[in-house]
């Protein structure tokens, strides 16, 4: 039987969020996945993240290589890793020599 699953879409008002309304994967309580699809991290991304943080959560960026902020900056991904989150996505897609708009790699970010 799947355990249910659900990532969120990061807005602002979630830092304002109680822990009972956030929905964890598998219900248990543990783990967090969020998707955010933009150019640039918007001024609320590191607020709401460590709103998250603070109630004990591994919060868990759900295919960052599908993020326009990472595939401009992809430095973004040690800044993730940094701050302790933990990164989901299908690194092969970025195996196949695709370089971002400044002739970078992206796989050459992830580790």
């Amino acid at each position: 039987m799947p355990l249910p699953f659900r990532s969120l879409n990061l807005r602002p008002e979630m830092v304002n969020w109680s822990r009972e309304r956030i929905p964890t994967f598998g219900m248990t309580g543990k783990y967090c996945f969020f998707d955010l699809w933009v150019d640039k991290l918007p001024p609320f991304f590191w607020p709401v993240l460590e709103h998250l943080q603070e109630f004990g959560l591994k919060v868990i960026v759900a295919h960052p290589e599908r993020m326009r902020a990472v595939q401009m900056e992809p430095g973004l991904v040690e800044e993730f890793l940094t701050r302790g989150l933990l990164l989901q996505g299908n690194l092969q897609q970025n195996s196949h020599g695709r370089r971002n708009q400044r002739g970078e790699r992206p796989q050459n970010s992830y580790r």
